[in-house]
């Protein structure tokens, strides 16, 4: 039973292989001149019981070739006596190939079979996807469709594509409702237009421009392209820019395709997203090679399988990042993909991701730690931590961010926060009316002039206290861990990585000054001329320099006690008045503002209930 069936599925091939004529005389050859024993039986089998039942399979497909699925079919289940008995029944200058393609389909089938033989790979429903209806057009502008609905919310996109590709870009822009995702998409086609885009110098002589490398170059410049879009994002049309930056994307693909110079090299793809939370994927693809198999890819099929892998990979890393707190970690933290599969057609697709630092954190602890370190070990300046929504429930309440980007109207309250308290919030709320910001950031150095940098503990015992004030903070806030205890270190620091909405004349960036909420300790150590070499004039040219704005909100000072009528309250408005009044203009003074609340006073009360238990 089992011979006649696989005789079967042969016919069914060789009928569509062959024209009727040719297929009658090649089964006649076969009975008058065997050239194996069972040949005979081979040839009068299929002659006279089977090839009637093909009549109409013949009229009406035998000029097409074999589809990729039967191919496929015949490569696993056929034995291999039978292939050859086929090889030597049928002339090969009457179906040019076509036994080729069927001997690659087996050979094909054991390489999938070899790797496959483990679990089932993550990859599995992405590549059934792509293999639908052959990865047409069509099928591309469904998968994108779908995309869009699912996504729109939690995906701010800006792409680059190097070689293939293009049909993702023009679809995704043509899609209703892709403005809610698509900020950007450039298309690299000339290498001087990659380097430019990338700005990385490159060997002119030794860089593969269709490479991993490449690939993660592009994402990484489009990572950044995404982060300052979505930080310069206007709230008034829903864009809010804490949100678009949770939410960044970056792509970054470069292929070489099929071409005309007479080579017939395998086509290769490869593309890289990276997240704003430092996730990176990376999936390379090569294809069957040209003339391989059944329906050869054309240059333009080449094309939509690239598009096809681009949205794969998006797809894969936002299902994968929406996941990982199912996903089996290394106890440490550790997480990493790494998985290779090869589809029904012969392409080779493997998938390598993983995070920046090579740890997933699940817990907030363990952000505010690795953020604390990345500070003191010198690795980074500044570190922006986003604070994410209360109702995102079974995620860390903070998000490091990829790249440090000050969207406009921010507001930078520098301090100790030792604790937090009630009071900075209000004074934030103040400043923010005054200064009319709409998003407030905590900035926190974890170096000193003057005392030993903080320790990572109590770092993360500080920024954990902030969210006990989650429910008064304001409706858009983060925190900012710096290594610069003076200020116009911060000033130097911060002001450049600030994003812009105006261009002058010359159609360069305009950054607009920076505004600082401060106290009155504060403001009297940025007028002390102690940290300007001693000097008032250095001190007052120093400030004429600073683009910067000040919000000063008074205080309790406690140092400052009067014996009858104990702490006095400082507004700093006698502190202003001693300066030039050109200086005065970039200071705000905060009337009527009052919030008798120190931390230095929830420190001695927490000190004294210590004792005493």
């Amino acid at each position: 039973m089992y011979l006649v069936c696989t005789m079967a599925i042969d016919t069914r091939l060789l009928l569509r292989l062959t024209s009727p004529e040719k297929t009658k005389r090649t089964l006649l050859s076969s009975i008058i001149q065997p050239k194996v024993p069972y040949q005979a039986f081979l040839g009068l089998f299929l002659f006279f019981f089977v090839r009637p039942s093909f009549a109409f399979l013949v009229q009406n497909s035998c000029q097409f070739r074999p589809s990729v699925q039967s191919a496929w079919m015949i490569g696993r289940y056929t034995p291999r006596f039978l292939l050859n008995a086929l090889r030597e029944s049928c002339s090969l200058s009457q179906a040019p190939g076509s036994f080729r393609r069927l001997e690659y389909a087996a050979r094909l089938q054991k390489r999938r079979s070899l790797a496959m033989s483990s679990a089932k790979s993550s990859l599995s429903p992405w590549l059934d996807e792509m293999e639908v209806d052959n990865a047409s057009l069509a099928h591309l502008q469904t998968r994108i469709q779908t995309f869009v609905s699912r996504y729109g919310d939690s995906c701010r996109l800006s792409l680059a594509m190097a070689g293939g590709g293009g049909n993702f870009l023009g679809l995704l822009a043509s899609t209703p409702g892709a403005s809610k995702i698509l900020l950007q998409g450039s298309i690299l086609y000339d290498r001087e237009s990659y380097r430019r885009f990338v700005q990385q110098t490159l060997d002119r002589e030794s860089f593969r421009y269709a490479s991993v490398e490449s690939s993660e170059y592009a994402a990484d410049a489009a990572l950044s392209q995404s982060l300052v879009l979505s930080a310069a994002g206007d709230a008034k049309f829903g864009h809010h820019p804490t949100k678009n930056l949770r939410h960044s994307v970056g792509i970054g693909s470069a292929s070489a395709l099929s071409s005309n110079d007479g080579t017939n090299k395998r086509s290769r793809a490869f593309c890289t997203v990276q997240t704003s939370d430092s996730f990176k994927l990376t999936l390379q693809a090569r294809l069957a090679k040209t003339g391989d198999m059944e329906t050869d890819r054309t240059r333009f099929d080449e094309d939509i399988f690239v598009a096809h892998c681009i949205l794969t990979c998006l797809e894969y890393t936002l299902q994968v990042r929406n996941n990982l707190a199912s996903l089996s970690t290394n106890g440490d933290g550790s997480f990493h993909i790494d998985e290779k599969v090869i589809t029904k057609r012969g392409d080779e697709i493997s998938v390598v991701a993983a995070y920046k630092n090579g740890r997933h954190f699940t817990t907030t602890r363990s952000i505010l730690k690795k953020a604390a370190e990345l500070i003191l070990e010198g690795k980074e300046d500044s570190v922006l931590l986003l604070a994410k929504p209360a109702d995102d429930n079974g995620q860390p309440d903070y998000q490091i961010l990829n790249k440090t980007v000050i969207p406009p109207l921010s507001l930078v309250f520098p301090g100790s926060f030792n604790p937090p308290h009630v009071g900075h919030v209000q004074l934030v709320k103040s400043a923010m009316e005054a200064s009319k910001c709409d998003t407030a950031w905590f900035e926190l150095s974890l170096t000193n002039a003057e005392k030993p940098p903080i320790q990572t503990d109590e770092v993360v015992n500080r920024l954990t206290q902030f969210l006990e004030l989650r429910e008064e903070m304001p409706a858009h806030w983060g925190i900012l861990l710096t290594n610069a205890p003076l200020f116009k270190q911060k000033v130097d620091l911060l002001y450049p990585l600030q994003v812009s909405r105006t261009y002058n004349e010359e159609k360069t960036e305009v950054l607009p000054p920076l505004h600082f909420v401060i106290g009155t300790d504060t403001l009297v150590r940025i007028l002390n001329p102690k940290y300007y070499d001693n000097s008032r004039d250095k001190m007052l040219e120093s400030l004429r320099l600073m683009p910067c704005r000040f919000v000063v909100g008074g205080r309790l000072e406690q140092k400052n006690v009067n014996s009858s009528k104990g702490p006095v309250y400082m507004s700093g408005e006698e502190d202003v008045a001693q300066l030039p009044e050109d200086l005065q203009s970039s200071f705000t003074l905060l009337d009527g503002f009052r919030v008798d609340i120190s931390s230095s006073e929830i420190r001695r009360q927490q000190s004294e209930s210590s004792e005493k238990a």
